[in-house]
């Protein structure tokens, strides 16, 4: 047959509609390769500009050179070598044990209002406990003498995918902080016994704990740590309530409570944050590369083909973020406010940077809760150094500013908003405490009446009158022994 002739194959014609989709479907490739092009220079470009701001600050640019930045910590110094020793007896604590129902810190009974008495079976339930445990807290003892600390941590557990990956973690967080709140019971304890000194030594344990996990280089490292120095703080109120404290041991309390102040925990914490999201993009990446990934059918084919440039452009989003709440430095204030603009930014960011948004954490709260912790801490050095005032003189100062320079260097400024902690007399005693992260002045309500536990919007110390210190135990009205108030126990 002729070619010429209309009937010959080569002069049939597709039907209008799938040259229609023909052109459709070369138009997509030709869509998706261009973004595959423009996203890889887009992407790198952005990330080198992101990465040359943090080489001219000097600022790691890996996990690696993170760690390897850290202070160095001798093993014959590091309190990990002893914590290693107990932490597997501390594995099977459970705080719905009903064993433990009664016992504040370690399991859901919250300690009593600030200056009301403690119930009896609360008192009995805290001595039962340390008197059947001496051997393990003599062992978490050991940790007085040993202030510093760093768990020798495999890198690749901050930023693996493997799931299996958080079971191998050796940071023993959750040992580390239930080792601080059985110093906390058997600092209570010495204090119902009148062991004052003895009582005082377990604070200063509980903030060696602390030490571990504040070396970590991540945010949930100095959240443990933030966790284990708020427990700290309340313990030696409740010391200070039921007990009046020598100037030696006031001296050295405050002591304890200035040195973890200069802990550059919350940097550090950021910095390695953003190290890890980064690195975790990386993992992703490198996962969705490789063929015989085992998960590889979970990741969308569309992310696959926009390759490297895309991840790079992920990476140079989360650099952007983190960028002005670190620079921030020492200004708390601007460093929350950085981290709450970042928050509103990650909520009206695109789907596009998918990845940068599953890496990064909401920081606005995690920033407050480290806000909440040093204005707790400066509330607790000032009250040290008001109650050593009252020893000396005989009654309450008129204000911080009396406390300077005899007392205290310079008053401490509340971290919310850059002012002086405040100070205020009340009925009872006085308190000194910061506004919280809701920036307004509650006058000093750090505690719901009534509720045990709850927190007010206020953080604060807070110091009895001398005449209304001590030890008080109060029995349920149906008790055979009829309402004990007042008693002093054994």
């Amino acid at each position: 047959m002729d070619r010429s002739d209309p009937r010959h194959p080569a002069q049939a014609k597709l039907p209008r509609s799938r040259r229609w989709l023909l052109y459709v479907v070369f138009g997509f490739f030709v869509l998706v390769l261009g973004a595959y092009l423009i996203g890889t220079e887009v992407g790198s470009a952005a990330l080198e500009r992101q990465l040359a701001d943090l080489r001219e600050d000097g600022a790691a640019l890996s996990l690696e050179e993170l760690h390897d930045r850290q202070p160095v910590v001798p093993d014959a110094q590091n309190s990990v070598r002893v914590i290693v020793t107990f932490a597997p007896e501390l594995q099977g604590l459970d705080r719905r044990d009903s064993r433990y129902k009664h016992l504040p810190f370690l399991a859901r009974q919250s300690l009593p209002m600030w200056n009301e008495p403690w119930e009896a079976e609360t008192v009995e339930a805290i001595s039962a406990y340390v008197s059947t445990h001496g051997a393990l807290i003599a062992r978490i003892d050991e940790v007085h003498d040993l202030p510093t600390g760093r768990f020798d941590t495999n890198l690749s557990v901050y930023t693996s995918l493997d799931p299996a990956a958080g079971k191998a973690d050796p940071r023993l967080f959750g040992e580390v902080r239930t080792a601080a709140k059985i110093e906390a019971l058997a600092a209570l304890h010495d204090s119902f016994q009148g062991r004052a000194d003895s009582a005082v030594r377990r604070v200063e344990t509980q903030l060696n704990l602390a030490d571990p996990p504040a070396r970590d280089l991540s945010l949930l490292g100095a959240l443990v740590s933030c966790a284990i120095e708020h427990m700290a703080v309340l313990t030696t109120e409740r010391l200070l309530a039921s007990d009046t404290l020598s100037v030696t041991s006031l001296n050295d309390l405050e002591a304890a409570f200035r040195r973890i102040l200069h802990r550059p925990t919350l940097e550090r914490g950021l910095r390695g944050e953003r190290l890890i999201a980064i690195g975790m993009i990386k993992e992703g990446m490198a996962l969705a590369g490789k063929q015989a990934a085992p998960n590889r059918q979970q990741i969308p084919g569309i992310l696959r083909a926009l390759g490297g440039g895309w991840g790079e452009h992920q990476q140079a989003k989360v650099l952007e973020w983190y960028r002005p709440i670190i620079e921030a430095g020492d200004d708390y204030a601007q460093t929350l406010r950085a981290a709450r603009e970042m928050d509103t930014e990650y909520g009206n960011t695109s789907a596009y940077f998918a990845m940068a948004k599953i890496t990064v954490p909401s920081l606005s709260r995690a920033i407050e809760l480290w806000g909440r912790r040093t204005g707790l801490v400066r509330s607790a050095i000032a009250a040290l150094a008001v109650e050593r005032y009252r020893l000396e003189r005989g009654a309450w100062p008129e204000s911080l500013a009396v406390l300077v320079p005899e007392h205290l260097p310079k008053v401490p400024l509340d971290p919310f908003d850059g002012q002086p902690l405040r100070y205020r007399r009340t009925d009872t005693g006085i308190i000194i405490y910061s506004i919280g992260e809701d920036g307004y002045d509650n006058e000093g309500y750090v505690e719901v009446a009534g509720k045990p536990g709850k927190q007010g919007p206020d953080i604060g110390f807070r110091l009895l009158d001398p005449e209304l210190r001590g030890f008080r135990v109060v029995r349920p009205i149906d008790d055979a022994e009829g309402d004990a108030e007042g008693r002093n126990a054994d």
